[in-house]
């Protein structure tokens, strides 16, 4: 065996043995399972805990342009921002091809249905991507 495998051998001993002299009453009372927070919680319903919860939605990205030279797309980008809007550019490589998408978003649904009505008017073309949000 060579030192490396011994050292990893020892400590992965040290680190199980340590493990199994660690007990319950070390850790802080709201982590045991004795805590009386602990079990009111897992008896609450899901529902229970959330109720007033307002989660954020899924936000939207739309594509307004791909272009294969950066600056097309810097172009467009430009002319997009004479109507008000604020698209940006994101490289993307396929095989080994370099391709430069032009995005709006991540958007509200306020602010989707504006920059819709926007896209609209002005004779823009796009489609929706998955959001990050």
């Amino acid at each position: 065996m060579t030192i490396a495998a011994l050292g990893f051998l020892a400590l992965t001993f040290f680190l199980i043995r340590t493990e199994r002299s660690i007990s319950t009453s070390s850790l802080p009372i709201n982590l045991s399972a004795e805590s009386s927070a602990a079990s009111a919680l897992e008896r609450a319903p899901p529902s229970a805990l959330f109720e007033n919860s307002d989660f954020p939605k899924e936000k939207v990205l739309l594509q307004v342009g791909l272009f294969q030279h950066l600056d097309g797309a810097e172009r467009e980008q430009k002319r997009l921002a004479s109507f008000g809007l604020t698209p940006y550019v994101e490289k993307r490589i396929v095989g080994e091809t370099f391709y430069y998408a032009l995005l709006l978003g991540p958007l509200t649904e306020q602010e989707h249905s504006a920059i819709l009505n926007q896209l609209a008017d002005n004779k823009i073309s796009y489609f929706h991507r998955p959001g990050q949000g």
